[in-house]
């Protein structure tokens, strides 16, 4: 509004259009306006060819630019270095080795990355940016449900566009690579589940806030009950009932450290069938109250 001197009178009108109005890629916003071409006209385009989506324009200038940034780190025999030390990373975060992280980057050792950048402040803010990326996919690999892991993601590269200092952005760097290895430490799947194990504990992820049951996720799979709590319990070693509690208890423990909501309210979001009933199993699987929980130091609640 700022920008284009819009008055502030509309500022609760444009508020409300910009909620409401769905957001689209550009990309998919080409394929909508082919659809209404064919609606139309009862044609089908291509919209490469009609909208240039992806045009092929040649990589002339950037082989040019590639050739001469070899020639001149050979000559000043400036090399990355990274990708060894990411691989080691990138294995406890995949891991959830939270121990063997702390100690790998405890040890003194001298990197060489790339310019990412102009200027120091923007350099750290890229490479914070490729280590969540990489941190991310490493993490969903590690058995993190991949909705967690991408939210996770934007919400530390949003973070870091708030820093204006170097040494800010190393520091976050280093909190989020920990945060995502203890996330993934508490959410261990194994690498030989089955793709309908898989698709339930996914699944069942990202619907903590639902009222799930054994035969909400047979009916999801496709599969009987009987045969998907068997296969679930083979599988993992404990029943899916149990596993859907353990996950609501581990969101509601997310949210005690991380929100100020009451327990009231985090009883209700998670689906419990009373607040009694929360705080009875959230001491059974913690040994402490929820309240207690809260009033731990911050420390002894994320460790």
């Amino acid at each position: 509004m700022k920008e284009y001197a819009i008055s502030l009178e509309y500022k609760e009108w444009l508020t409300e259009l910009y909620q409401f109005t769905p957001i689209f890629s550009f990309h998919q916003f080409c394929h909508f306006l082919a659809l209404f071409y064919q609606e139309l006209w009862n044609d089908v385009i291509d919209i490469d060819a009609y909208l240039n989506v992806y045009a092929d324009t040649g990589n002339s200038s950037m082989a040019s630019l590639h050739s001469v940034k070899s020639y001149d780190a050979k000559e000043m025999e400036q090399f990355h270095n990274t990708y060894h030390y990411e691989q080691l990373y990138m294995d406890h975060i995949r891991s959830g080795n939270v121990e063997g992280l702390k100690n790998f980057f405890s040890n003194a050792f001298s990197i060489q990355a790339g310019q990412l950048a102009d200027n120091t402040l923007r350099q750290a803010k890229n490479i914070l940016i490729v280590s969540v990326t990489l941190a991310t996919r490493c993490a969903i690999e590690g058995g993190l449900d991949i909705e967690s892991a991408y939210q996770l993601s934007d919400v530390y590269i949003q973070e870091s566009e708030k820093l204006q200092n170097a040494e800010a952005l190393y520091q976050l760097q280093y909190n989020m690579l920990l945060d995502f290895t203890r996330r993934v430490a508490q959410a261990q799947i194994p690498h030989d589940a089955t793709s309908d194990i898989y698709k339930c504990i996914q699944y069942i992820k990202q619907h903590t806030n639902q009222a799930i049951s054994t035969s909400d996720m047979a009916a999801y799979i496709g599969k009987s009950r009987s045969h998907l709590s068997r296969c679930f319990k083979k599988e993992l070693g404990f029943g899916m009932n149990e596993f859907i509690m353990r996950c609501k208890l581990e969101e509601a423990r997310s949210l005690l450290t991380y929100t100020d909501k009451s327990l009231s309210e985090i009883s209700s979001y998670l689906c419990f069938s009373s607040q009694s009933y929360f705080q009875n199993v959230f001491k059974k699987k913690f040994g402490v109250t929820p309240n207690e929980y809260r009033r731990r130091p911050y420390r002894q609640r994320i460790e």
